[in-house]
């Protein structure tokens, strides 16, 4: 099998993520599409009052039908060059390990040194049905899409209110500038980690950092499934107690954390699958969020007659189990059923 540069790995990454947006892009219009016809339908039984109106709606349908053959032009453009390129073999998203690997096995030392956590995958927790039971199931980033809201604040005005909802809330139009598919290699908004000495951790979250008090232990028992452990023991100023936890996968050492203890160390960037960006009335301050999650036409106080905020206060980022040969669709992960794995980084 012939190995691939790194450019040609990114790019054919590049273009796999551009297929999915689209076919996201494709399923909000298709979405749209549905909805119109559904309102030519209704409006057919009182055609003589609604004549201008309906033929407004089919030339919707109109420019709708040619922007999704355009779109599927643009898909099987794309899957044709993906198809052209060799295989990305399972190095392309090789999670070599090698410094916690040799830490769990004693063969090094933590000093005067900083890492960056690097998120690598999950493991799911609830995955495929078996009798009663659901399996766990590892996923790496080749294996998940990633929809990312933005740490945000952008100004809306002269819209209506479909083009308001449209801004503001969860869908794949193009028009929220604070919601986009992403790749999961670019995920890098996670903690530094400074050690001092090996035994003072500080933790960075962007601007704002924390001390540790921090050593590590290892089990002399194969206790674990037939694996020894290893445990990062943190202790903060209020004496208050953190355990960072590592597992073995595949013969690599990673550190593995829950919702819980991400929130316990102040991460600044979360997982999520609910919406997080607001929409703000920028004269009162109110939060009309809520006001958007309706299938009705309007709200009479959301008009273009006022100017408005969307804003999300951090990065939020929201996982799906990449669809596979047997799976009808991508799959949406929750947050408290997943634990999230991370490798240490050492920065130059």
């Amino acid at each position: 099998m012939v190995l691939l540069s790194q450019s040609k790995k990114k790019q054919i990454a590049s273009l796999n993520l551009q297929i999915d947006s689209l076919n996201l892009v494709q399923e909000e219009n298709e979405r749209k599409y549905r909805k119109l016809e559904n309102k030519v339908r209704n409006y057919t039984f009182e055609i003589e009052n609604h004549t201008e109106e309906i033929e407004n709606y089919n030339q919707q349908i109109e420019k709708l039908e040619v922007k999704i053959k355009s779109l599927n032009k643009r898909i099987d453009s794309l899957n044709l060059i993906l198809n052209k390129s060799s295989i990305i073999e399972d190095d392309s998203y090789n999670q070599d390990n090698s410094f916690l690997t040799d830490l769990f096995q004693k063969k090094t030392n933590i000093n005067n040194q900083n890492f960056k956590l690097m998120f690598v995958g999950v493991i799911n927790t609830k995955a495929q049905k078996i009798i009663s039971y659901k399996m766990s199931e590892v996923l790496y980033l080749n294996e998940l899409l990633v929809a990312q809201q933005f740490k945000s604040d952008e100004y809306i005005e002269n819209s209506t209110f479909e083009q308001i909802k449209e801004k503001c809330t969860w869908n794949w139009s193009e028009n929220n500038f604070n919601l986009k598919m992403v790749s999961p290699l670019t995920l890098d908004y996670f903690p530094t980690f400074s050690f001092l000495k090996g035994k003072l951790l500080t933790i960075t979250n962007e601007s704002s950092s924390k001390d540790y008090l921090f050593s590590i232990s290892h089990t002399e028992e194969h206790s674990n499934y037939g694996y020894k452990e290893m445990h990062f023991n943190l202790t903060d100023d209020n004496e208050k107690g953190y355990i960072i936890n590592t597992i073995i996968i595949e013969d690599q050492a990673y550190i593995i954390l829950n919702q819980n203890i991400m929130n316990d160390l102040d991460f600044k960037n979360k997982f999520t699958n609910e919406t997080q960006f607001k929409l703000i009335d920028n004269y009162n301050g109110n939060d009309l969020s809520n006001d958007l999650k309706n299938d009705y036409d309007d709200y009479g106080y959301i008009t273009n007659k006022k100017n408005y905020s969307c804003k999300c206060d951090n990065n939020y980022f929201t996982l799906f189990r990449k669809k596979s040969n047997f799976m009808k669709k991508s799959v949406l992960l929750y947050p408290d059923k997943l634990n999230y794995l991370f490798k240490l980084v050492e920065e130059e």
